[in-house]
């Protein structure tokens, strides 16, 4: 398993960083698409462009068509990571998010669900970090949202036994992403039980973070 490390960190704070600089977002971006695609076995070089698509893409969205292009940009290039090093959690969390986030009448849901599987089976056979709770939690709303609750609640249970229970150390402000998007659609639908479920994981993971109160 390729576990989140001191390195992803920075090249994470570091992208998104850069991308403040609206003005040379462009240039950025074409500098890491260069180093991408001289570099196809690089799955650092990948992983960058991907990131950086990723968190540029909110600005983007009010042109659909545009908006797929990143979109598809962002797949392919975490597809190429995953292809190099098939267990990179990151790359797993990045592009399940991405796909967790489509409305279900557009979303693949095959690859989404197998993308899951292979992602949980891969952190089976390796020393669990608190983070590995993570995709069960992705899982469990993929089952709510599919209405198939009692295996939403199955992923939800597994997500407990996962040790330890103890805060994530690394880039907790995008690990919690997709926990609070699943806590978001459990807020609309008035689903209070599984909510108290998934607050009381996240107290566990994201003890800092207020949203999780």
């Amino acid at each position: 398993m390729k576990y989140i490390d001191e390195k992803d960190v920075e090249i994470v704070r570091t992208l998104s960083l850069m991308k403040r600089f609206e003005q040379k977002v462009p240039r950025i971006k074409e500098e890491l698409k260069q180093k991408f695609e001289n570099n196809p076995k690089d799955a650092q070089a990948a992983l960058n462009y991907a990131i950086f698509n990723l968190i540029t893409m909110k600005r983007l969205m009010d042109e659909a068509d545009v908006a797929m292009v990143h979109i598809s940009t962002v797949f392919s290039s975490l597809d190429t990571v995953l292809s190099i090093v098939p267990d990179y959690w990151l790359a797993h969390l990045f592009k399940g998010f991405l796909n967790g986030s489509f409305p279900t009448s557009v979303r693949n849901d095959e690859m989404y669900v197998d993308d899951l599987t292979t992602w949980i089976r891969q952190q089976e056979e390796v020393k669990p970090e608190s983070y590995f709770a993570i995709p069960y939690l992705m899982f469990a709303d993929y089952y709510y949202m599919e209405g198939e609750k009692e295996k939403a609640r199955e992923m939800i249970q597994r997500a407990k036994t996962i040790p330890p229970q103890t805060p994530v150390v690394y880039l907790p402000d995008f690990l919690c992403m997709p926990v609070k998007s699943f806590l978001e659609r459990l807020a609309h639908s008035g689903a209070d039980d599984f909510a108290q479920s998934i607050r009381e994981i996240a107290k566990k993971l994201f003890p800092s973070d207020a949203d999780f109160k």
